[in-house]
């Protein structure tokens, strides 16, 4: 019973991890009107080519057989492309998180170099 308690922590850690990052962005956004909370369109736009360019890079590299999956720490749902899950939700939620992340850090270091309060 332990190994079982053990495997299904291992296994849906890391997407609960994911999940409370990317929900913790959300509210900082919201709080701050950093992102799509400041201007929805170019931060759609934004992210929708940056998530294209980076899901290409995964396919690409899953299908040069370059990057493996763990399949310990991954729920089980996600893209087959060699007849395995070689793209797993938790690869999408990462990908999301980084966006993410990195959008709201440049925005917020572009607003240090304007002054406190401007929102460009």
């Amino acid at each position: 019973m332990e190994l079982f308690t053990q495997l299904i922590s291992q296994q849906y850690s890391y997407i609960v991890i994911l999940i409370f990052s990317i929900l913790g962005m959300c509210c900082a956004d919201a709080r701050y009107q950093l992102i799509f909370f400041d201007k929805p369109k170019a931060a759609i736009i934004t992210f929708g080519i940056l998530l294209t360019f980076f899901l290409s890079w995964d396919i690409a590299g899953v299908a040069l057989n370059i990057f493996h999956t763990n399949q310990r720490y991954v729920v089980g749902i996600g893209m087959n492309i060699r007849g395995n899950l070689d793209l797993p939700v938790e690869e999408l939620l990462f990908l999301i998180l980084l966006i993410y992340s990195t959008l709201i850090l440049s925005q917020l270091l572009r607003r240090r170099s304007y002054g406190k309060d401007s929102h460009v």
